[in-house]
């Protein structure tokens, strides 16, 4: 009888073993590790109704180095001001929550994954919700700059699903929707969202509307490809 008891005990322990494991992130569909060493994505960013006149940057994001527990960007960004770079260390996924959420009216089961990146200025705290799929569904981002006053972005899937041409490629996109800013000063924002895209964001687009003023900030994903690391980082030139 107590050999059967013991028996039961150690099934019991087991089978409560299995189910507190932590879930793990499949890296091969995580939208920087499953890339090679070089590969980049460029981006053009361009701000309208500024004081003085549109602005316009090119950034280009690398993949520079994959370690046990993360990962490291280089962030370039190019104006008429010059060139600045700055890297970033990033944490992968782990597992925080199962979480159901009301998107577009439907009921969806979300894992939600948390990391955390970090740089020379600031450190920023992401809380990604995703389905069963691996398809975005939610996104919490905080970034802590060394004031009190935070900088966050909330942004949510909805509306339809829409496609845009980079490079080469013509991608379907997801669309999510949400807020960024500060708690002062809370803007809008739309976000078009791919896997195909290196770190995964192939638009963007911010709207500002302060003391009768209004500004717009489009951010497009023009180029991906991939560089030997001893190149430089490139800057290409959107076509119009």
């Amino acid at each position: 009888m107590n050999g059967m008891l013991a028996k039961t005990w150690i099934a019991v322990v087991l089978l409560l073993s299995h189910q507190n494991q932590e879930k793990k992130f499949d890296l091969s569909r995580h939208v920087w590790a499953k890339c090679k060493l070089g590969t980049y994505v460029s981006y053009e960013l361009t701000e309208t109704g500024n004081p003085g006149g549109e602005l316009i940057q090119t950034i280009t994001v690398r993949l520079e180095k994959v370690e046990t527990d993360g990962f490291i960007l280089s962030e370039s960004r190019k104006s008429k001001g010059g060139v600045s770079r700055k890297d970033l260390s990033v944490d992968f996924p782990s597992y925080a929550k199962d979480e159901e959420l009301s998107i577009d009216g439907k009921k969806v089961m979300c894992s939600a994954w948390q990391w955390e990146t970090r740089s020379i200025d600031s450190v920023e705290k992401t809380t990604l919700w995703l389905d069963h799929e691996y398809r975005t569904q939610k996104i919490h981002w905080v970034r802590s700059q060394g004031t009190p006053d935070e900088l966050k972005r909330e942004l949510l899937k909805t509306g339809k699903a829409q496609e845009f041409k980079i490079g080469a490629k013509t991608l379907l996109c997801t669309r999510m929707e949400g807020t960024f800013g500060t708690k002062a000063d809370r803007l809008h924002v739309v976000e078009w969202w791919s896997d195909e895209v290196p770190g995964g964001i192939a638009r963007g687009q911010l709207f500002s509307s302060k003391d009768q003023a209004s500004s717009v900030s489009n951010l497009e994903a023009i180029e991906t490809g991939m560089t030997a690391l001893s190149d430089p980082v490139p800057f290409p030139v959107r076509k119009r």
